[in-house]
């Protein structure tokens, strides 16, 4: 009899990527999911003695679905695969019943180690294979770009929760292609709201280039300064220094992972601090002919239980974005 598996992921390129893991000689009847929501109804169906299960997700993410399921004393061994891998998350998901925690991006050849202890032995080496109507998963290029960044900012979120002692809390990031028009309205819009500090910094490399911008609108850096054991009075200065040091950072952590996964070496800039109610902010200045259409990469990181936001935006050039899709392309393949 077949094993009832569900892969519960947003990404469908992280849905494949685990379809394909999967030992091809076992019996398995594998259902997807592309939120919580969708998981526990197909649980309740009966479809799943063993799941993969993502942690940031829309609709139901899976902290709640383990919630549930620790509610219900659900026999689901749940195995969550996650880019956020701050060792919090992981005390979280073990405390709530998962059996494993899988780091992204994750070595393949691993998955069968781990299945082994949990799948009835008459359901290993069989003759059958995992149906053939799951095989062509349709992976668009942006759920590509969605799920690089996916893994980023939890390598980002995981370093800035060392620096800080604390819980990050990581949201689904957004992937857009923009017009450099629109791109510029938004930002400079964004700059003037008030209590609002901002921080730039380039990057370069031989084929992908672009800048991060850091927006930190409603922070109180009180809060910020606590958590950083800073006790000088919170001046501008001192708001400015502050916001360097989480921009740096985030920069260095994103552009690191972006380096693992996609094999692209970056140099970075000099930060830039943009201020206060900046009406003009200089970020792509002058550059409209080169920056007619930009991928931009939104990702907001918030501490649990403190007023810290970061508003975090990386745009790649308009000459980056084909040097940089046919790096990322084979990641779907």
């Amino acid at each position: 009899m077949a094993i009832p598996i569900i892969i519960c992921d947003d990404s469908s390129m992280a849905r494949k990527q685990m379809w394909r893991a999967l030992p091809t000689d076992w019996d398995f009847e594998v259902t997807f999911a592309a939120n919580g929501k969708e998981a526990i109804e197909a649980i309740n169906m009966g479809k799943a003695h063993i799941m993969f299960l993502d942690l940031t997700m829309p609709v139901m993410d899976g902290f709640e679905v383990l919630e549930t399921l620790h509610k219900e004393q659900s026999s689901v061994k749940v195995i969550v695969v996650s880019g956020d891998v701050q060792p919090e998350s992981y005390s979280r998901v073990m405390a709530l019943g998962a059996v494993e925690f899988i780091k992204k991006p994750f070595d393949a050849m691993s998955i069968i180690d781990i299945l082994d202890p949990l799948i009835p032995k008459e359901a290993a080496n069989s003759e059958l294979a995992i149906p053939a109507q799951v095989v062509n998963v349709k992976v668009e290029t942006n759920d590509i770009y969605r799920e690089v960044a996916n893994i980023a900012m939890g390598r980002a979120a995981d370093l800035l929760a060392q620096y800080l002692n604390a819980f990050i809390v990581m949201p689904i990031p957004h992937v857009n292609m923009m017009e450099y028009n629109e791109l510029q309205m938004a930002i400079e819009h964004t700059i003037a709201a008030d209590n609002t500090f901002a921080v730039c910094q380039g990057f370069i490399s031989q084929e992908v280039s672009g800048e991060a911008l850091a927006i930190f609108t409603g922070t109180d850096f009180n809060d910020l300064a606590e958590l950083l054991n800073f006790d000088g009075e919170i001046t501008e200065s001192a708001k400015i220094e502050l916001s360097m040091d989480i921009t740096s950072i985030l920069v260095g952590a994103i552009l690191k992972s972006l380096k693992e996964q996609v094999d692209i070496d970056f140099c970075q800039g000099y930060p830039i601090v943009l201020g206060h109610r900046t009406a003009s902010i200089g970020l792509i200045a002058n550059k409209e002919k080169s920056w007619k259409e930009t991928l931009a990469v939104e990702m907001f990181f918030t501490v649990e239980n403190k007023k810290i936001y970061c508003d975090f935006i990386i745009v790649f050039n308009t000459g980056s974005i084909d040097s940089l899709k046919e790096r990322i392309d084979f990641l779907a393949e």
